[in-house]
């Protein structure tokens, strides 16, 4: 073979190895950017809704990333993170947050005069600069724009929003400001005393019958109630603390004093000593010196004499300190068992307050908030130990029907019977929650979604034969349920879309009935 030959032949071979390697380097790199581009439009749905500021722009790149138009990608991103630098830091007590955001646009709606909205701007104002450090804050700020609002007292505080008639209202959206208004409600978590309240009045919004001044008048009384409230438990736990201190005060004196008895006696007993030592001393050094058994006798009378007094002289003092120190020891401790009982009444007051907070006064099962937190605690173990877990979102069929026809007292004990009804259907390591309205959502711990559709199913099946009566009436009662499980790389919000999707499909096919959906 020529020289020319071996070395076209080199090169060839070198030419297709080469080849070869960039196309493995190809696919590689496509498969990485499949992966990226899967984990940020992850990323963006799991950070969407803590700041709507960002949400547009997430919403963009999602769009981006998924047409694959990568030329427009850093353009986006540029306008991300401008956003980004003008925003809160996420997690920082002042960044925003939905329910404040809901609030502020509530508070926007109402405001109608100059003076009003520039009551309200500045809230706002405050609130994107971070200048309230908790959401109570500016709920509290909220309810102060809402009390100095110079409604006119026969229309009540949103009476000027409106004007004095209904006829007023024609140029409102009305449902627009029923939807902010219901928002808003769903948003609020209130003490025990108040919820009834909230749920009725969260029945009344969805009824259109209504007087939408009245709804608003409602929501403000009770806002400014949430307020009141909110301060008059701040004084109380305030008013305790003060009094605790000075309790600790007394004690920590009492400490003090008998540790000062303390100090005394041992002083008293180290100078008797030391005294009783020297006239030992002194009894032989006279003795030693003494000629005759009649001066040694009076030298011992004396120097014993002198021990004895100084004896008895301790003796006396000890005793007035052990009286003393006695009588403060039952007085500290009366005042000890006293403390601790306030204290074991402030821990089970506060125990009773945070039972009250993650649970739903009507239905007495857990709440959203309750949810949130044990659905977080699954989905750790889950990813941990990769048992079965399965996400279902209940839905009571026409319950608006119900409330309409037959009161909201027997649309209550609808909720509550179903409640009653879920939670007996399950195991104990198994979960149920009141999710908000008539909506309810089951975790479902070691069931596949083919288990749990058959539990689902048999639920579903006893809340139809449950005999509901309202009103001297049989109410016929049904739910629908969607379900999914958790699978790949889910995260709980992830499944719960699925689960409401779901649950949407069993709407659309005549209700009454269970629905799954997978990932895709």
């Amino acid at each position: 073979m020529s020289v020319v030959s071996e070395e076209t032949a080199y090169w060839k071979e070198r030419y297709f190895t080469l080849l070869n390697e960039g196309e493995k380097r190809q696919t590689e790199q496509n498969e990485y950017e499949n992966l990226l581009n899967r984990a940020v439009i992850r990323l963006t749905q799991a950070v969407s809704g803590l700041d709507a500021a960002l949400d547009p722009h997430l919403r963009a790149i999602r769009e981006v990333m998924r047409k694959g138009e990568n030329s427009t990608l850093r353009r986006e991103l540029d306008a991300l993170l401008d956003t980004l630098i003008r925003t809160p830091k996420l997690g920082h007590p002042t960044a925003t947050t939905g329910q404040g955001r809901e609030l502020l646009r509530f508070l926007e709606a109402l405001c109608a005069t100059p003076e009003e909205k520039a009551a309200s701007e500045a809230v706002c104002r405050r609130f994107e600069a971070g200048g309230y450090a908790t959401e109570q804050e500016l709920f509290d700020a909220a309810a102060r724009v809402l009390r100095n609002r110079k409604g006119s007292s026969a229309t009540g505080v949103i009476g000027k929003l409106f004007g004095k008639g209904q006829a007023a209202t024609a140029d409102i959206d009305t449902a627009k400001l029923r939807r902010r208004l219901d928002e808003l409600l769903r948003a609020l978590n209130l003490s025990a005393s108040l919820q009834e309240r909230l749920e009725q009045l969260k029945a009344r919004v969805v009824d259109d019958t209504e007087d939408l001044i009245a709804l608003f008048d409602a929501a403000a009384a009770l806002i400014a109630d949430m307020d009141a409230g909110y301060w008059q438990e701040q004084k109380q736990f305030g008013d305790f603390l003060a009094a605790l201190s000075g309790k600790l005060g007394e004690l920590e004196g009492k400490a003090l004093r008998m540790d000062a008895l303390n100090q005394s006696s041992a002083e008293d007993r180290r100078l008797t000593e030391k005294a009783v030592a020297g006239e030992v001393a002194g009894l032989r050094a006279d003795a030693s010196q003494a000629t005759n058994l009649v001066q040694l006798r009076q030298i011992i009378n004396m120097r014993l004499d002198i021990i004895s007094q100084r004896l008895d002289s301790f003796d006396h003092a000890e005793e007035a300190r052990f009286t003393e120190v006695q009588a403060q020891v039952q007085d500290l401790s009366g005042r000890l068992r006293t403390l601790e009982q306030e204290a074991e009444d402030l821990r089970n007051r506060l125990a009773l307050a945070n039972q009250a907070a993650y649970i739903d006064p009507l239905t007495k099962l857990p709440n959203r908030k309750a949810y949130l937190e044990r659905v977080d605690l699954e989905e750790k173990r889950w990813r941990r130990f990769q048992q079965p877990l399965t996400l279902a979102v209940w839905d009571i069929d026409f319950f608006k029907k119900i409330n309409d026809r037959f009161g909201h007292a027997s649309g209550d004990k609808a909720l509550a019977m179903i409640g009653q009804v879920l939670a007996a259907s399950i195991r104990n390591t198994d979960f149920v929650a009141r999710y908000g309205g008539e909506e309810f959502v089951m975790l479902l711990l070691g069931s596949d979604d083919s288990n749990a559709l058959e539990i689902a199913e048999g639920i579903r099946q006893r809340i139809e034969d449950c005999e509901f009566i309202g009103n001297g009436k049989r109410i016929a009662v049904t739910v629908s349920c969607g379900i999914s499980q958790f699978k790949g790389r889910d995260g709980f919000q992830d499944v719960f879309e699925r689960a409401d999707k779901a649950l949407y499909q069993a709407k659309k096919k005549g209700r009454n009935r269970c629905e799954i959906m997978s990932p895709v």
